[in-house]
């Protein structure tokens, strides 16, 4: 299995970025306070019905009043463009801090997740894309950000950026490269390691969020579910054994130590010689 190397991106790029975020200044008090935890977007066989973004808050009852959550198209053409706008101006997170977006009823989740079940329209397209939660959208649905195709944004159409997730699929094919958004304010994740997909990586089904890292990767199982990270298609080692939780907390299955187990063994042996031997001084 062999490692597929992340794209450079240009220094103009990074220092447009940064003259961005000096622009913006200070966040809001929303900043890193509420992110992406979970998100289906390619589900095995049909997307209706199965698809969901599950989102998470630092601190429970968390009020998403003025936010709202967009995904820009990545492909490079046309990169840049918004496909979703949803807002969350009237949802709060629940009691346990998450908040669940589905479009069918098929997922139960924990109690305390606040849950809203409404159809995706469009359903979330697959490959490259940039997930964004945003404070003060102004844009809309279907303008393209970015009409040159050159991986930086023509204008902002947000106050600021509380957080974000983006990751692309085709490094070097179709005719162009893949981007991702408002950079450095999002977590850029991937590509993963596995056979090339095309140009060159591998179009994932799924992204988690794991002890503070986000991961995206290739699914196993069939609707509705479970979902298990496939381990050949993945972007790192830390949502290896990975299950998808949908309005639950996210949870890796662990495996004990080897030396964990062996001594474990061990000291089950010496109970067993010991038991044996007193045994015998007793007859």
């Amino acid at each position: 299995m062999s490692q597929i190397s992340r794209p450079l991106y240009t220094v103009g790029a990074l220092v447009a970025s940064a003259l961005t975020l000096l622009t913006l200044g200070a966040q809001t008090a929303h900043a890193q306070s509420v992110f992406f935890n979970e998100v289906l977007f390619n589900p095995p066989g049909a997307d209706n019905g199965f698809e969901y973004i599950e989102l998470a808050s630092t601190l429970p009852s968390t009020s998403l009043t003025g936010l709202t959550l967009l995904i820009m198209e990545g492909e490079n053409v046309p990169a840049g463009t918004v496909d979703q706008a949803i807002s969350l101006n009237s949802f709060v997170t629940g009691s346990n801090g998450l908040l669940l977006l589905r479009d069918s009823a098929t997922f139960t989740p924990a109690p305390g997740t606040s849950v809203v079940t409404a159809d995706f329209a469009p359903d979330i397209e697959n490959g490259a894309n940039t997930f964004l939660i945003v404070d003060g959208f102004t844009g809309s649905v279907g303008t393209d950000y970015d009409a040159n195709n050159d991986g930086i944004l023509d204008s902002l159409p947000w106050t600021s950026v509380v957080s974000g997730f983006g990751y692309i699929d085709n490094a070097s094919g179709s005719g162009g490269t893949d981007y991702v958004y408002a950079l450095p304010n999002v977590e850029v994740v991937g590509p993963q390691t596995g056979s090339p997909n095309g140009g060159g990586v591998v179009t994932p089904d799924a992204y988690a969020r794991i002890n503070g890292t986000g991961y995206v990767f290739r699914i196993n199982g069939a609707n509705p579910g479970p979902y298990t990270v496939n381990p050949n298609f993945v972007s790192g080692a830390g949502a290896t054994g990975y299950v998808l939780t949908p309005g639950s907390a996210n949870v890796v299955a662990t495996v004990p130590e080897p030396t964990t187990v062996a001594l474990f063994g061990f000291g089950l042996l010496g109970g067993i010689a010991l038991k044996i031997r007193r045994s015998r001084r007793s007859a």
